[in-house]
């Protein structure tokens, strides 16, 4: 209501500073992006956006302009600053004299990257200086405009005649939300803790502002439930440590289980994650970049999703990577599956020891393919203008996504089936990947994903033979060695595995970590 009410109070007064556009109306031609954000530095964000940019900007069919909202600038901003055709720092303009400048530079589709976060351009936004404008990712709701035409997400974050009344934009639906880049400061992910431990370890690495009594009480909860664990809350400065003792105090929880750390850099605060078996998310709002570091780091968050799209973006990153098994959607849901993973170790211990494998598998993981489909969203928006049709509802779909591409059939097969892996669609991804097959018998990555298809199928003998099929191909491919390693663990046969592990390990590969990891837990 109050998104609507923003609209309603500025929008009718600038009314008649929305000009007709004379944007050429030919739906194929190059397209002037431009991207409007206070965020362009060393932000969250920055994980998110830079693969993004880097991906468009590889098309010859685009130009990206940039209007940085903010004074800030640093080495984040150079290397994203290379993506762009045009960079202009408008900090000091107004609302008016930016629209001025967008419509001077002609951009056919505008993109919104902060929403109502600090250093906001929506006034600009309501004077509609280009003729398709959209808003992504950076406010995880609607802006309450009119003149905004979509918003950017994917069925999971908004899910249609769900949740998509809650926007004044269309839905324009992406088969994942989001890509990711992680930081070159990560280390390996280690062996499980708790399998060396002999007790599981919760974590939670969120802001303290999204600490709210609500997400207090149910992670006491949880720690009733499991009264072995142990917590580890990073972020935390010294002078809110006090309060959040007594919270957990007031719901019965021992502090000698709770262990703070406060603020750190980059690198010391994503090795913390060597402590934790699996975090909690905060909610309503909870964790983007700090589930990805996590997930990357080869720990899920358990998330509980709600009834508004900020409280399921946190869920939606789990969902993209497939673990909608630590995606509650109630109270005694969260405590549940808590438990359950708290039980079930070793079932942990090797989803740790694959979760970077996972992650690159993921749309989050697949930068290519996530600016492919974001182009081909971008290009349906600007066929409706074209055509003078009003916004609409628009989706891509994987084979969409594939075609736009501009891959072989056989590669447009495999990478479809891996958008269809990840989205848990495995009878789907089967089928596609065995079309890839049945064109090129030796292609190795469809075998590899196949094996993976299968063995989460409960499959494990035909993932097998998948897969030694890949490592009699190319014996260096460590990723075959690990598809073969699993499918043999999934069978009991736990001496062949560790081999296959070690051949992974041995194979020069920047998946090693992922095997080491692996044999370290056999």
């Amino acid at each position: 209501a109050e998104h609507l009410a923003f609209g309603q109070l500025f929008e009718p007064k600038l009314q008649d500073a929305c000009l007709e556009h004379s944007n050429d109306k030919n739906p194929e031609r190059p397209l002037q992006l431009g991207f409007v954000s206070g965020d362009l530095y060393d932000h969250a964000l920055t994980h998110f956006l830079e693969p993004l940019f880097k991906g468009l900007a590889s098309k010859p069919e685009l130009r990206l302009h940039a209007y940085h909202t903010h004074i800030l600038e640093d080495a984040a901003t150079a290397r994203m600053r290379s993506h762009f055709h045009a960079w202009n720092k408008v900090a000091d303009l107004n609302e008016e004299a930016l629209a001025s400048r967008i419509r001077a530079d002609k951009i056919d589709i505008l993109i919104d990257l902060s929403g109502h976060t600090a250093h906001n351009r929506m006034l600009t936004f309501a004077r509609k200086p280009a003729p398709v404008q959209a808003s992504y990712l950076g406010y995880l709701g609607s802006t309450g405009l009119q003149c905004m035409d979509y918003f950017i997400c994917d069925s999971f974050w908004v899910p249609p005649d769900q949740l998509d009344w809650q926007f004044t934009e269309k839905m324009a639906y992406l088969p994942g939300a989001m890509v990711f880049e992680p930081g070159p400061y990560a280390g390996q992910v280690n062996a499980l803790p708790a399998l060396e431990n002999g007790y599981v370890t919760f974590g939670s690495f969120n802001r303290p502002n999204k600490l709210n009594p609500s997400v207090i009480a149910l992670w006491s909860m949880l720690l009733q439930a499991v009264p072995t664990a142990r917590m580890v809350l990073g972020g935390i400065a010294p002078e809110r440590q006090e309060e959040l003792y007594r919270r957990f105090m007031e719901h019965g929880v021992d502090i000698q289980r709770l262990t703070f750390f406060a603020r750190a850099n980059i690198k010391d605060y994503l090795a913390l994650h060597h402590q934790v078996d699996f975090c909690l998310d905060s909610f309503p709002y909870g964790g983007g970049a700090t589930n990805a570091n996590a997930a990357w780091m080869g720990v899920p968050t358990l998330c509980l999703a709600g009834d508004s799209p900020a409280s399921r973006f946190g869920p939606t990153g789990m969902h993209i990577l497939g673990l909608d098994s630590f995606i509650a959607d109630s109270i005694d849901d969260f405590v549940a599956k808590g438990c359950y993973w708290a039980e079930h170790l070793a079932e942990l211990a090797q989803l740790r020891a694959t979760m970077r494998e996972r992650f690159r598998a993921s749309a989050m993981g697949q930068p290519a393919q996530f600016a492919d489909a974001f182009h081909t969203l971008l290009r349906a928006m600007w066929r409706r203008w074209c055509k003078d049709l009003p916004p609409d509802t628009l989706s891509v779909e994987p084979q969409q996504q594939a075609i736009a591409a501009g891959l072989s059939d056989v590669q447009r097969l495999n990478n479809q089936g891996v958008v269809l892996l990840t989205q848990d669609r495995l009878a789907e991804a089967e089928s596609v990947l065995r079309q890839a097959l049945n064109i090129a018998p030796d292609y190795n990555k469809a075998l590899v994903n196949l094996a993976t298809v299968l063995r989460l199928q409960g499959q494990p003998e035909a993932a097998e033979a998948c897969s030694r099929h890949a490592v009699q191909l190319d014996e260096t491919d460590a990723a075959a060695w690990i598809q073969l390693g699993n499918a043999l663990e999934a069978q009991g046969k736990l001496s062949q595995a560790q081999a296959c592990y070690y051949k992974a390990d041995m194979s020069h590969d920047p998946r090693r970590a992922v095997a080491h990891s692996n044999v370290l837990y056999l």
